[in-house]
């Protein structure tokens, strides 16, 4: 087998045991083909870390290497770049030591570009290693609080740089690639899903079917997630009919409770579930008849492919991996923003309900998101 160095600049660790998760899964479906160790270095900025620490875990073809150190980056611009070169200070450190254990990998793979990136070029220079570069970011539209054309010039260039130099260039959705061509710069690009851990997130038949249709929605409830709109349709649709339930999965933030409580469906219609573990999803989709996503944009989404996995038809905004995945076999378009359109859809789904097929769209949906198709398509690029 291959060996392939992963640097990442986002991973789940001991603050966010959830954070980028997506990217670990991936971790996982490509050590079935490769010798995949992950390289992730965080800086805590909470004072947590009063000194360097690192963890290593291995299980079969994957090494997961995390190394955390204080960080003052927060307090003024000089905490910050001495953040930024202990940064790189440790991170190369631990390359160095990789590669005495281990020899040079055959190939390095990046996830983000900044910071992990950097690191890349500075590897390929030195020891003219290719480099292949998966963006998960989706910061690249006017949508988000953050957006690309307002970072810094710094930063924009060390993206620039990091994206041209990448071979191949990957993006988790056709619509991000697309994207980063419109605001960042023209370069071909690869468009490779998420992967979904279809062991879990698969079709089982209900042992006893709902006494009213179950609308699912499972998210971090940010504003882009739109969950406010997600409730007025329901409010909308409550007006016509009563045989439907909503049920959310997700930290609650205040607005988003207060939306629900004033709408006068809490408890009623809408039903919160608050954050459950990751595995325990699978099992609420599967209790489920239909998944609604109503985000203003995405750069992906892996819930919505888990819950095709899982069989579920989809009502979704014309948002990443939905624009590539969702047709009239599995589901349904409703307009950004627009809470009559979604409520039309949720209406438009229950009465069509029938024309579904949750076991061929489980079928179809694993067999294209599977840790083995993914994986595969991956390691193609490594030439392994």
């Amino acid at each position: 087998m291959k060996k392939i160095l992963w640097l990442v600049s986002w991973y789940p660790n001991r603050f966010s045991l959830s954070n980028a998760n997506f990217i670990q899964h991936q971790a996982e479906a490509v050590s079935k083909f490769a010798n995949v160790h992950v390289l992730y270095v965080h800086a805590d900025e909470t004072g947590a870390i009063k000194k360097t620490e690192a963890t290593v875990f291995k299980k079969e073809n994957l090494t997961e290497q995390i190394i955390y150190y204080p960080s003052d980056s927060k307090k003024n611009l000089v905490g910050k770049i001495k953040s930024i070169n202990r940064y790189y200070k440790i991170s190369k450190q631990a390359i160095h030591q990789y590669i005495k254990q281990n020899g040079l990998p055959d190939y390095v793979h990046v996830h983000v570009p900044i910071r992990a990136g950097t690191l890349a070029l500075w590897m390929k220079k030195k020891f003219r290693i290719k480099y292949a570069l998966t963006e998960h970011y989706g910061i690249y539209n006017r949508v988000v609080i953050d957006p690309w054309e307002e970072r810094s010039f710094v930063y924009r260039n060390a993206v620039k740089k990091i994206i041209k130099n990448a071979a191949p260039f990957i993006c988790v959705s056709k619509q991000l690639g697309e994207d980063v061509n419109r605001l960042v710069m023209k370069q071909g690009f690869v468009s490779i899903p998420n992967v979904v851990d279809v062991n879990h997130f698969r079709f089982v038949p209900k042992k006893n079917q709902n006494k009213k249709f179950r609308f699912i929605h499972v998210s971090n409830m940010i504003p882009l997630k739109n969950v406010e709109g997600i409730i007025d349709a329901a409010k909308i649709l409550s007006e016509k009919r009563i045989d439907f339930e909503l049920k959310i999965i997700g930290q609650v933030s205040e607005s988003v409770l207060k939306h629900a409580e004033q709408s006068g469906l809490l408890n009623q219609t809408v039903f919160f579930s608050g954050e459950i573990p990751y595995m325990q999803v699978a099992n609420k989709m599967n209790e489920a008849d239909a998944f609604i996503l109503f985000s203003r944009s995405e750069s992906s989404s892996c819930v919505v492919q888990e819950s095709l996995c899982c069989g579920l038809p989809i009502i979704s905004t014309s948002v990443g991996i939905a624009l590539e995945t969702i047709n009239e076999s599995n589901g349904l378009f409703a307009e950004v923003d627009n809470s009559n359109s979604l409520a039309d859809k949720m209406n438009e789904l229950i009465n069509t309900y029938s024309k579904y097929n949750r076991e061929k769209i489980s079928e179809a949906s694993c067999r294209q998101f599977s840790y083995e198709t993914i994986g595969k398509k991956i390691v193609d690029f490594y030439g392994c």
